[in-house]
């Protein structure tokens, strides 16, 4: 090495600088990347899905105070009727939405029930507004608290926030 000239030297020692440089870089580009990637799956498999349920579940809870201002406002209640009608579309459309999300064998039973629960409880909602048509308000009133629809209800309920539980529980394994 002491028979080399100050240039060369200087030329080894600066690639030496730069090899180590683009080593680093190379090193950290790639942690970010493993980190980017847990990041989106986290996203991607857990964060999503608790999104959607809790959407899933705040769109239940408008159904029903729909219902209620469908009890509580006669001269809206066309207007209702199809504000309901789009809102039940939407939720639908986001339980589909959420189901392609489902990976493990125990989510996609709960969400079965949860399908299940729900097909029962919009139907008797339906009866519901139609009684609410054809009834005076003290009986639609007493329907809503102590009918079928109430049941159904409380059984959806149980059953978004045992997939929302389940979400939940699967989220923090990861």
């Amino acid at each position: 090495m002491k028979k080399l000239a100050l240039s060369t030297k200087m030329a080894l020692g600066s690639l030496a600088v730069g090899v180590v440089i683009v080593g680093l870089a190379v090193y950290s580009y790639l942690s970010m990347t493993s980190i980017n990637n847990g990041v989106n799956d986290l996203y991607t498999n857990r964060l999503r899905p608790l999104h959607m349920l809790g959407d899933i579940d705040t769109m239940v809870h408008q159904l029903e105070n729909l219902e209620l201002s469908y009890l509580l406002l006669p001269d809206e209640r066309a207007a209702l009727r199809q504000e309901f009608e789009t809102k039940q579309a939407i939720l639908e459309q986001a339980v589909t939405e959420y189901g392609a999300l489902v990976y493990s064998e125990q989510e996609r039973q709960a969400l079965q029930e949860m399908e299940k629960a729900l097909a029962n409880y919009l139907p008797q909602l339906h009866g519901v507004l139609d009684t609410i048509d054809a009834n005076p308000q003290a009986a639609s009133a007493e329907l809503l608290h102590d009918g079928a629809a109430e049941e159904e209800r409380s059984a959806l309920d149980k059953a978004v926030e045992s997939l929302l539980d389940m979400t939940e529980m699967l989220s923090a394994e990861t």
